[in-house]
């Protein structure tokens, strides 16, 4: 059955040689209390033919943050560059997925190669867990790794820079969205973190955009969606930035509301760690 955009049903993904899959899996530190090694995991079982994208390894330190493993949106240079040593060019049709239902770190992949150039990204509706739920086979065949040296991200796409969030704060441009898992910042961040908050204009959790299915977490269905951003007040006709702890939250929050017909909402990549130190916010 057909997924609506931008979700590829795993059977159609199965059916269609044209796309090329990267697996964008990945596991918070401070929350991997099982230590799962993601790539290690990747490595027994992933889609045929799926190349492991090692957002880990291209993602610099925030420069206020260096103890906070979060992931930032690589450069586009090194992206395309990476890639195209894969025979993946701007036009390749992607499909992106990760082993939590394809709505955790796949969807912040997405968005970073959507600003890197790639014209034609979808994500794989239900993840790796979907696609074996569908009666498809993961492998072990073939592990192969796009992985490289990290850089300094850009923030002039999906992705936007702090700056800009609180441009449009001060201006009224947007829609302002607190997508953070939980409501405080302590479980996640550092201490020094706590107090920090953005003026947001409303809050949707990553939490209320995706349903437990048997088989993992997946979106839930565009109805569902549009009404629970009826019901926030988040307008389809007005434009919307996603915020939350470091962007991987807002990314899937975005994605809903992409899903849910809302063109292009964009994420504060740095968010939280962005706002503590932003010159032109309000002290």
């Amino acid at each position: 059955m057909s997924a609506p955009l931008p979700l590829l049903a795993p059977d159609d993904l199965a059916a269609s040689a044209r796309f090329r899959v990267l697996d964008a899996s990945w596991i918070y530190p401070k929350l991997n209390e099982a230590g799962i090694d993601v790539r290690q995991r990747y490595a027994e079982a992933h889609l045929p033919g799926a190349l492991f994208l090692d957002l880990a390894a291209l993602s610099l330190p925030y420069p206020n943050a260096p103890d906070v493993p979060a992931l930032r949106p690589p450069h586009p240079d090194t992206l395309r560059r990476l890639l195209a040593a894969e025979g993946i060019g701007p036009a390749t049709p992607l499909v992106v997925t990760d082993f939590d239902g394809g709505t955790t770190t796949a969807p912040f992949a997405r968005l970073a190669l959507i600003d890197a150039g790639f014209a034609d990204v979808l994500l794989l509706d239900g993840g790796n867990a979907g696609w074996a739920a569908a009666g498809l086979a993961l492998t072990a065949e073939r592990p192969r790794f796009v992985t490289g040296a990290a850089s300094t991200p850009t923030d002039d796409g999906r992705f936007v820079s702090t700056a800009t969030t609180w441009q449009a704060i001060a201006c009224g441009a947007a829609t302002v969205v607190d997508a953070r898992a939980m409501a405080s910042n302590d479980v996640i961040l550092p201490a020094r973190f706590a107090e920090v908050e953005i003026p947001t204009d409303v809050v949707l959790r990553p939490g209320e955009v995706v349903v437990e299915a048997a088989e993992g977490q997946r979106f839930r269905s565009p109805a569902e969606l549009a009404a629970i951003a009826r019901t926030r007040g988040i307008a389809r006709n007005r434009p919307s930035i996603i915020t939350c702890h470091f962007g991987l939250g807002a990314a899937a929050v975005a994605t809903a509301l992409e899903i849910a017909g809302h063109p292009a909402p964009a994420v504060d990549a740095a968010s939280i760690l962005g706002w503590a130190t932003e010159p032109s916010r309000p002290s």
